[in-house]
């Protein structure tokens, strides 16, 4: 077997496996202890050996161009399952929409701020991931238009003449309000935040056609359908299921206007998310920016404002540095930056995926089980009807080990190795002379160790 597959599969499990070893840094707050100094230098050296070692010994000749659907699944029990569990999420939906307008005013006795963040986000996205894109089944929009025969019509073009970039400005909104807006965890105007976004997105629906809205309109469909190229189970067409191999998906994602933005978002919003919760970021970073916002403002606008200033300027920078490599790279290559830039955005999503992944794992596993003692009493009146409601008092697992800590680092690790792997194969796939294969594979590459490395600062970070 070619080393460059082997590596593939090897990076993608180590990768899968370290997920639950993230902080969550949602809200500041970070639920496990930052990796100590010494797994941060074994994890930088390992990341450099890795890189270099993979990048000189695999070859110039790809090893995926082979079709993606290999072998189609006969799975009969599938589509009854599907059907249930879109079912599943409408009703959640409905619940948590009400719970969110008359439920408690507490955001920790409410089920809607759960349900929206961890579970919705990143939790559904990030399991196409590792099942194929679930999120058309579970998405309640998608199964409120099915029930009421919305979008019927599909306007084809129109997703290739929007691309992604309606997904961006949803994406990137719905990060705003999670991570910086003042209210973004208040039941009340969460409930009236998703009440607007539903009547977006279902007149975008109505307008556009289902499949069409979920590529180009809805951020979440936009987000799920890049991820889901990593994972082996694809959807054809025609409804068939296919297995078709781990990351073979990804060299086959459409691209379209609007494809580095997402992707740079992707990686930007959970490196955010992660500075903001470090003593760095609370004690140098953040004076600055309040100083910058100025001081006529509340002490709470004050803090608004420099968050989005931050949001802002860490996705700027991770877009700004992968965009200077692709000018590197499409100086040797012979085309545009941009060309260049959307060529290779693919190979940078599994670094996002990692490191979101690592991320709120911890999260998505203790919110969830909460999620789960709040859905027994959804409204607050003090009932217990599904036997959970006192599910949160089992002790979590304990984060501050030794093996997590690696399990961290090797999360890290498996996303840059796939990530080169990536480079490496379109790189070959669109040049013929190895000389310049071996020439455009180098500013990429790099931007993805340095993203391996900024990841375990973060993740070191106290």
């Amino acid at each position: 077997m070619d080393v460059g597959r082997v590596l593939v599969f090897a990076s993608m499990a180590s990768g899968m496996v370290a997920m639950p070893g993230w902080a969550w840094a949602h809200g500041g707050d970070r639920l496990d202890p930052p990796v100590p100094g010494e797994f941060f230098v074994v994890g930088v050296a390992l990341t450099l050996v890795a890189a270099v070692v993979l990048f000189w010994r695999t070859g110039s000749e790809p090893s995926l161009r082979s079709t993606p659907r290999e072998r189609m699944l006969d799975w009969p029990w599938l589509r009854p399952l599907v059907y249930v569990a879109g079912f599943v999420a409408v009703v959640l939906f409905l619940v948590g929409g009400v719970a969110g307008l008359v439920g408690s005013d507490d955001p920790l006795r409410n089920p809607l701020p759960v349900l929206v963040s961890p579970i919705f986000w990143p939790a559904i996205p990030l399991l196409a991931a590792l099942l194929g894109n679930v999120y058309p089944a579970l998405s309640p929009w998608q199964g409120l238009a099915r029930i009421f025969g919305l979008g019927e019509r599909e306007r084809i073009l129109h997703e290739e003449r929007v691309g992604y970039r309606l997904g961006v400005v949803v994406f990137l909104l719905f990060a705003w309000m999670e991570f910086v807006a003042p209210f973004g965890s208040d039941p009340r105007l969460l409930a009236v935040a998703v009440l607007v976004y539903s009547a977006y997105l279902l007149v975008y629906i109505e307008t556009v056609g289902r499949d069409t809205a979920l590529e180009s309109g809805d951020g979440f469909g936009v987000y799920a359908m890049l991820v889901a190229g990593i994972a082996p189970l694809e959807k054809t067409g025609g409804g068939d299921l296919v297995w078709r191999g781990w990351v073979r998906g990804l060299p086959q994602l459409p691209e379209r206007p609007g494809l580095v933005a997402m992707v740079a978002s992707m990686i930007g919003v959970v490196a955010f998310d992660g500075l903001a919760g470090t003593g760095w970021w609370s004690g140098t970073v953040e004076p600055l920016l309040e100083a910058i916002a100025g001081s006529p403002l509340s002490e709470s606008w004050r803090r608004t404002v420099s968050g989005s200033i931050g949001l802002v300027l860490v996705i700027g920078v991770v877009w700004l540095t992968y965009m200077a490599a692709a000018t590197a790279t499409a100086r040797v290559a012979g085309t545009s930056p941009s060309e260049a830039a959307s060529r290779f955005a693919h190979a940078l999503i599994p670094t996002a995926v990692a490191v979101t992944f690592g991320h709120y794992a911890t999260a998505i596993l203790g919110e969830g089980r909460r999620l789960l003692s709040l859905l027994s009493d959804p409204f607050g009146r003090g009932w217990d009807l599904l036997g959970t409601a006192g599910l949160t008092d089992a002790p979590l697992p304990d984060a501050g080990s030794a093996w997590l800590w690696a399990l961290q680092v090797g999360a890290v690790l498996g996303g840059l190795l796939v990530g080169i792997v990536l480079v490496r194969e379109r790189a070959a796939s669109d040049l013929s002379d190895e000389g310049s294969i071996l020439r455009v594979r180098i500013p990429i590459s790099v931007f993805l160790v340095a993203s391996a490395v900024g990841g375990l600062a973060i993740l070191s970070a106290a």
